[in-house]
């Protein structure tokens, strides 16, 4: 029996590889005659740059550069061959910012500028980057500013900062662009069709859970539209309205304003470089997951992606989760089960250790093999 186990990380609580690790030793135990592929996997977000890494002979490179609060740290991204793979949660991302100090206007894509600006330096001019899991709501401002963009207010001041300068910004000048840009190919990928800005744009859909209070999510709505109108009149093109043009706090936007970029399906990417469905082929189960699963699991994340390459396959699909939150008579696919791992009442706090994920991973691999065996 040959199982492919492809699980997205448990945000906050067990990366993809450590899950898909843990699956593997228990379906071992359960089965001596089971044959485990493992692959790390993601949609743009945590896991993106280890589910590519694991394809790749790559190289990880390790540079310092400033996380969202403008803190300096090292992060690192991968060159495999004659391109690289950024994943933007390593060095803008919501897990980078503590709980207490997340706040939309301040936070910052510097960083994501200062790695992409390290990798042109060692000429690289293929970009894939996973712009999702961020903390940011800056339209990417601060990763252009560290590219070499400026940004000046009605009075000729310069303007650094996050999302709150975005309302404020009057002219944006692109002198000192970064010249290897102009040669540079980037394929993000991204989850989301969001435009920039409006009641479905980046500050209200995705604004709250990175920190923002409806007060300053109006504001931050407000600057986007601003920013991104300033952006549109630069390059004459319809950006505010892309589909993708707010992934990531809008930084799609500014992708798709002054990059040769191309945005595209996290899942699909992921699950096209890894040559997945050849993994699959001659599969009898598929074993993936992620932390909650909802309606929008279905819509361009990990197991709806699993689900649209295994629809032609003879294999069944299992889905773990912390939390099953799907509506009673939600319409399942006929080969998916899903199982929570949850073993009992007990606290999010608890439920979220790496140790107790593990621990009822080992506990239902068995149960859910025993029926299949």
């Amino acid at each position: 029996m040959k199982v492919v186990v492809a699980c997205d990380s448990f945000k906050g609580s067990i990366s993809s590889t450590e899950l898909n690790e843990c699956i593997s030793k228990a379906l071992h135990t359960t089965s001596k005659n089971c044959s485990v592929y493992t692959m790390p996997i993601g949609d743009g977000g945590e896991g993106t740059l280890e589910s590519l890494m694991t394809l790749f002979n790559s190289e990880i490179i390790k540079c310092e550069a400033h996380d969202p609060l403008m803190n300096i740290i090292t992060a690192e991204y991968a060159i495999c061959g004659d391109f690289c793979i950024i994943e933007m949660a390593k060095i803008s991302g919501l897990v980078l910012v503590p709980d207490t100090l997340r706040n939309p206007l301040k936070t910052t894509t510097y960083g994501l500028g200062e790695l992409i600006s390290d990798a042109l330096k060692r000429n690289i001019r293929k970009f894939v980057i996973g712009i999702g899991g961020s903390a940011t709501n800056d339209g990417g401002c601060g990763m252009l500013r560290a590219l070499g963009a400026k940004y000046y207010d009605e009075n000729g001041k310069e303007l650094i900062g996050g999302g709150e300068i975005l309302a404020k910004i009057r002219s944006i000048d692109l002198a000192h662009f970064n010249k290897g840009l102009k040669d540079s190919t980037f394929t993000i990928a991204c989850d989301v069709n969001n435009p920039m800005c409006g009641p479905n744009g980046a500050s209200f859909v995705y604004g709250f859970q990175k920190g923002a209070t409806m007060e300053s999510a109006k504001i931050l709505d407000n600057g986007m539209l601003n920013y991104g109108t300033l952006l549109q009149r630069l390059v004459q093109k319809p950006i505010l309205e892309y589909p993708g043009s707010g992934a990531a706090g809008g930084i799609g936007g500014a992708f798709l304003a002054l990059f040769n970029s191309e945005l595209k399906s996290g899942i699909d990417l992921v699950l096209d470089l890894t040559n997945f469905e050849e993994i699959i082929r001659d599969a009898n189960l598929v074993i993936t997951g992620e932390g909650k699963i909802d309606e929008q699991s279905f819509m361009g994340k990990v197991l709806g992606g699993i689900l649209k390459r295994t629809k032609l396959k003879r294999c069944k699909v299992v889905a773990l989760c912390g939390c099953n939150d799907l509506p009673l008579n939600y319409p399942v696919d006929s080969k998916l089960s899903i199982f929570s791992i949850q073993n009992g009442p007990i606290d999010l706090h608890s439920a979220m250790k790496e140790e107790t994920v593990k621990e009822n991973v080992q506990r239902l691999i068995p149960n859910i093999m025993k029926l299949l065996i």
